[in-house]
């Protein structure tokens, strides 16, 4: 908060040198980058010898979930004709980010089927504030520039499981379903970005932009909780304990802190990515030029 406070500042402060004002507005897309893996992991069925046995399936999957459709604008000082200072807000949705376990054994002899199905599904939001230093270099009727700024973001996420066992092996449970969504408190995130875009004069005080800029994000939650906790078509939720459907999200804790029903249950703290490129255009309006008449 106290960064973002400075950025403001600095904003404030650079309309004591500022040459003009404008305000830009516009949208476009992010396209993930994926600099971290997700670990999943399944239950399964398969056969060892005349009997069967459960294991659990783990796979490392690379991901991001920070690609989406963003919106927003900026108002910006140019402090000379080289180096304008600009902060910008931003509102963006991530699309939905979907991990998939899925196996269909059937025995050769007996016929008996064992079909899992897993399906991990992330959704978010974010609200970014993004002060940055431009460097321009005027062309004609062009100007482009080169961009760093930090980024300070406000994140929420949820993340659904949809899981489903069947099987017609005689003597064991035919199927299983469980439907559960869990929710992630909002919690802000500290990043950086780094980027290019150009300038086109359309007409008097109105300009075209576009804008390929490079977003580092990690979000890190502190609290999450079940919203939704359906087995076998049953609502489970008001039934189980604080300790299992509540959580708390640490650097470190021992299993005897978790021995209490009425506490939310401790979590290793986990960090999720929201890398991504982002490609966006839209209109750009000087509200006062203080150097010359346009």
């Amino acid at each position: 908060m106290k960064t973002l406070l400075l950025s403001f500042c600095l904003v404030l402060g650079s309309f004591t040198f500022a040459q003009s004002i404008y305000l830009k507005a516009g949208g476009g897309f992010d396209l993930s980058v994926n600099s971290d893996s997700y670990f999943v992991w399944a239950d399964q069925i398969k056969p060892i010898g005349d009997s069967i046995a459960f294991f659990r399936y783990h796979e490392s999957i690379p991901y991001s979930l920070g690609g989406g459709k963003s919106f927003g604008g900026s108002v910006g000082v140019n402090i000379n004709k080289y180096l304008t200072f600009d902060l910008a807000v931003s509102l963006s949705k991530s699309s939905s980010r979907k991990f998939e376990v899925k196996s269909d054994y059937t025995f050769p002899v007996e016929g008996f089927q064992v079909k899992t199905n897993y399906d991990i599904t992330f959704d978010s939001k974010r609200l970014a504030f993004i002060p940055s230093l431009q460097v321009l270099i005027p062309v004609g009727y062009s100007t482009f520039y080169s961009r760093f700024g930090l980024i300070f973001a406000n994140i929420s996420m949820e993340r659904t499981l949809n899981m489903s066992l069947y099987n017609n092996i005689p003597g064991y449970y035919p199927s299983e379903h469980l439907d559960t969504k869990e929710e992630f408190d909002k919690n802000n995130a500290l990043g950086f970005v780094a980027g290019i875009g150009f300038e086109y004069y359309l007409a008097d005080k109105v300009y075209l932009f576009g804008d390929v800029s490079y977003n580092y994000l990690k979000y890190n939650p502190e609290a999450s909780g079940y919203t939704l906790y359906n087995y076998m078509g049953d609502d489970e939720l008001e039934t189980m304990s604080t300790n299992e459907k509540e959580f708390v999200w640490v650097n470190s804790y021992n299993d005897l802190e978790n021995d209490d029903p009425d506490l939310p249950k401790k979590k290793l703290t986990s960090s999720f990515p929201f890398d991504h490129i982002s490609v966006q255009i839209g209109i750009k309006y000087t509200l006062v030029n203080f150097s010359k008449k346009e």
